[in-house]
Parts: structure tokens; sequence; C-alpha cells
């Protein structure tokens, strides 16, 4: 009992409760690594005291990352990556490392990277979503998309995703270079697919998205090199 107002502080606190929140996305069996800190109490807290997403590892920035890769998928989340950067899981893992994400803000490490086969006839030029979709969570939308290109990009890109709620307004989702900015296309690998995914908020509905990849020229202007839309949206229980 002397432990409850220690514990509801972490459970209750804005920035513990999103950290909970957001590992209860991870697949089974995965393990999670948070440095030390409120968001490592708060998901130890909820797994262990409150039985919250039992079947989850969780570890913390000195742990054997090769040894966890032997029997576990591992993740992190996308801003730990400002703390501990690329070059800081490599080092500890002696090799390159390739990020997707499996979640809103939830980033997989792994080893070697996830390849696709694409019809050869098929053609292609530059980076192409595969496949797409939106999820309904809590309190938001998703955007999931699974990024393919046949051989490394020549040239960096930034993701856009506008939608456009019931009322007629703009909404978009991060600007950015895949995986929260952590996956630049020219670390790309050929045949690679890189999934994403990329919050919009459910708060007044939403009417379609677009997406795609934009550059900017020299003049300044921006230009879509690939764009898609999703009219067909997903009803979410209230």
């Amino acid at each position: 009992m002397q432990n409850q107002p220690f514990i509801h502080v972490l459970t209750t606190d804005p920035t513990g409760v999103e950290t909970i929140d957001r590992v209860q996305l991870l697949p089974p069996n995965a393990t999670i690594m948070l440095p030390w800190g409120v968001h490592h109490a708060a998901v130890g807290v909820a797994r262990d005291v409150l039985g919250m997403r039992r079947d989850i590892g969780l570890v913390d920035h000195k742990a054997d990352y090769a040894a966890i890769l032997q029997n576990s998928r591992l993740f992190t989340l996308s801003d730990v990556f400002y703390n501990q950067p690329i070059s800081w899981w490599e080092e500890r893992l002696g090799q390159p490392i390739y990020l997707t994400a499996a979640a809103p803000y939830l980033v997989e490490i792994a080893t070697r990277p996830r390849l696709g086969l694409v019809d050869a006839q098929a053609e292609i030029d530059g980076v192409i979503a595969l496949d797409y979709f939106l999820v309904c969570h809590e309190q938001r939308f998703s955007l999931a998309v699974n990024w393919y290109t046949p051989t490394v990009p020549d040239r960096d890109l930034s993701v856009f995703v506008h939608g456009i709620d019931l009322a007629n307004n703009l909404v978009t989702a991060d600007q950015s270079a895949p995986v929260y900015g952590w996956r630049p296309l020219t670390t790309w690998t050929p045949r690679e697919i890189v999934s994403d995914h990329y919050p919009l908020p459910r708060v007044g509905g939403l009417r379609e998205v677009r997406f795609g990849l934009y550059e900017q020229l020299p003049s300044g202007e921006f230009r879509n090199t690939v764009e898609y839309v999703i009219t067909d949206i997903p009803e979410c229980l209230p």
C-alpha cells in the first residue's frame, strides 16, 4: 500500500500514460528498450503491477541487444534516437541496423532489411507504396504504409500526409523522411520494404487522405513525385 502514491503518479503522469498507450501496440512477445527514467518506470509498473502486456520484455540502455535479437524483435520509441542515435545502436550491435515503424511512434530495430519481390515486368520508377490503409486507434487514425524501392534511391525525399476532415479542414501528419525522419531514402537497400505509420487526429472525422513523396526544387518550389488518395475511410468505434 505504501507504494500506491508512486504507482499513481507514474501511471497518471501524461508522459507515462502516453508511453503506456504506445507500448500497447507492440506485437506479441516483443522487447522494448526504454532508457531508465519516467518512460521505463511507467511501462514497468503497468506491466508488473497492473498486469498490462505481461508478454513484452522491457530493457534499458545497458542491455545486450545482440542477445535479445536472437530470440525477440526489438523496438523503441521514435524520440529515443535523439539521445541514442543510430550510430549508438550500431556500435553496440557491431553491424548496421534497419529501422521501420511498427505502429505510431514505435520503431523496430533490425539487423537485416525486410526485402520484397515485385514482378520484374512491372515498371517501377523510384519509391512506391506497395500497400497502405488507415487504422483506427482510440484518439486518432494512423496511416500505415509499406514503401518499396527496387534500387537505392539517388536522392532523399520527404513524406507528406494531408487529411481533409468532414468540415473540409486540412489536417497534416509528420512531414519528414520516413520512420519519423530516421530513414532517409538514400539509406535504403535494393528491394527493401520500409514500413511507416503516420498519426492523424480522429476529432472532426476524415473525408479523404492524400499522401506521397515530395522534393523541394532549387527554385524553392515543392514537387510531388508520387501521390496516393484514400477515400475509403474506416468507421471507428466511439
